[in-house]
C-alpha cells in the first residue's frame, strides 16, 4: 500500500472516530476541538462500557458511536455556526498537519511498551466476545493497573476498523493524524490564559520545541498513539483548556476531575464555591493559579474580573486574612498577570 493510500484511510478512521464528539459539542454549543477531544472519548468510554456488559464485538461499539452522532446531529445543526470559534486556530492547524508530515517521514517501529499496548488493540478487533477480562496482559492474569479500562485502546481499534489500516500502522503513523489536533488544543489552553493569538500561539510553539524537537527524530511527538504520550500530549491540555475556559466564563474554579471523569464546578455539592478574581504565573512563569475568595452557602458573591490595569494597592482587599492572601499570591506572581 503506498503512503498517500495509507494517510487517507487514517483520516478518514480517525475523523470518523471523532465525529460524533464533535457533533455532540457543537449541539451543546461549543466551537472547541479540546471539546470535541473530550466529548468523543467519552462517547468511546460509554460505547466501550456497553460493549463489556453485553459481550459483543467492536462492531457493537461502533454502532454505538455513531448513533449517538446522529442523534445529536440536528442540534448541533442548528447551532452550528452560533458558537463563537477561537481566533488564529486555522495558521495553526497548518502548522501542525506539516509537523504531522515530519513525524510521518521519521516513524520508526512499535517497541518497548507499544507491544503490550498494539496487542491489547489487536484482542479488541480480533475478540467477538469481549470483556475487561478479555483483553488482560495474560490469559489468568489480573487487569493492568494502569489500564484496567482499554479507553485509548479501544480508540484506536475503532480508527482500524474503520480504515481498515493496520493496527501497527495505525500505532506508528498515528502521530501524523493526532499531530494538528495536539496543537489546536495547546493553542486552546494557551488562548484560555492570554486572550491573545500572539501569546497562545507562542506557547504552542514552546511546547512543540521541547517535546518534538528533542533528539530522537520527532521526540515524544512519534508515540502520540500510545496512551501515555498521548495523555500527556492531547488529553491533559483538552481538559485544561476546558477547565479554563469554564472558569473564565462564569468566574467559578473549575477542575477536571479525574473520579467522576468530567469537569467539576467546586461547590457544586457543597455549595462552598471559589470565585476567581484574577490568574496569575507562579515564580518559573510556568504554572498557572488564581487567587480565589471562598464563598459559603448564601455569601454575596462578587462578579468574576480580571483587573487588567490595577497595581497591587488598588486591587489588595482590605481585611487582614484576605490581604495576607493576596500579597504572598502577588509576589508569587512577580506582578506577571495572564488575562
Amino acid at each position: 500500500m503506498s503512503g498517500i493510500a495509507l494517510l487517507v484511510q487514517l483520516v478518514f478512521g480517525f475523523a470518523t472516530v471523532l465525529a460524533p464528539g464533535v457533533v455532540v459539542a457543537r449541539a451543546l454549543g461549543v466551537r472547541r476541538v479540546s471539546a470535541a477531544v473530550a466529548w468523543s472519548l467519552a462517547l468511546v468510554f460509554v460505547a466501550l462500557a456497553l460493549t463489556f456488559a453485553f459481550g459483543m464485538s467492536l462492531s457493537f461499539a461502533l454502532a454505538l458511536l455513531l448513533g449517538a452522532g446522529a442523534v445529536a446531529l440536528p442540534a448541533a445543526l442548528r447551532r452550528w455556526t452560533k458558537a463563537p470559534p477561537v481566533p488564529g486556530r486555522w495558521p495553526v492547524l497548518g502548522a501542525g498537519v506539516l509537523l504531522g508530515l515530519l513525524l510521518w517521514r521519521v516513524a520508526g517501529h512499535v517497541g518497548g511498551d507499544g507491544f503490550f499496548h498494539l496487542a491489547r488493540v489487536q484482542k479488541l478487533l480480533t475478540f467477538d466476545d469481549l470483556s475487561l477480562d478479555a483483553a488482560n496482559e495474560f490469559p489468568d492474569g489480573g487487569l493492568h493497573p494502569g489500564y484496567a479500562f482499554p479507553l485509548w485502546h479501544g480508540f484506536l481499534a475503532l480508527v482500524a476498523k474503520v480504515s481498515g489500516a493496520d493496527p501497527v500502522d495505525v500505532v506508528v503513523h498515528g502521530p501524523t493524524v493526532l499531530a494538528p489536533i495536539v496543537l489546536v488544543v495547546a493553542f486552546e489552553v494557551g488562548w484560555a490564559l492570554f486572550r491573545h493569538p500572539v501569546s497562545a500561539a507562542a506557547a504552542t510553539a514552546a511546547g512543540v520545541a521541547v517535546v518534538a524537537m528533542a533528539p530522537g527524530h520527532g521526540g515524544a511527538f512519534t508515540a502520540l498513539a500510545l496512551p501515555a504520550t498521548g495523555s500527556r500530549q492531547l488529553l491533559v491540555p483538552a481538559a485544561l483548556a476546558l477547565a479554563l475556559e469554564a472558569t473564565r466564563r462564569s468566574g467559578l474554579t473549575h477542575f477536571w476531575s479525574r473520579s467522576r471523569q468530567s469537569l467539576w464546578r467546586k461547590g457544586e455539592t457543597s455549595g462552598h464555591a471559589q470565585h476567581v478574581d484574577g490568574i496569575y504565573a507562579d515564580c518559573d512563569r510556568d504554572v498557572p493559579f488564581g487567587h480565589q475568595l471562598d464563598r459559603r452557602p448564601h455569601a454575596a458573591s462578587a462578579p468574576f474580573t480580571t483587573l487588567p490595569h490595577q497595581t497591587a494597592d488598588e486591587t489588595t482587599p482590605k481585611d487582614g486574612l484576605r490581604r495576607k492572601r493576596w500579597q504572598i499570591l502577588t509576589r508569587m506572581a512577580s506582578e506577571t498577570k495572564l488575562q
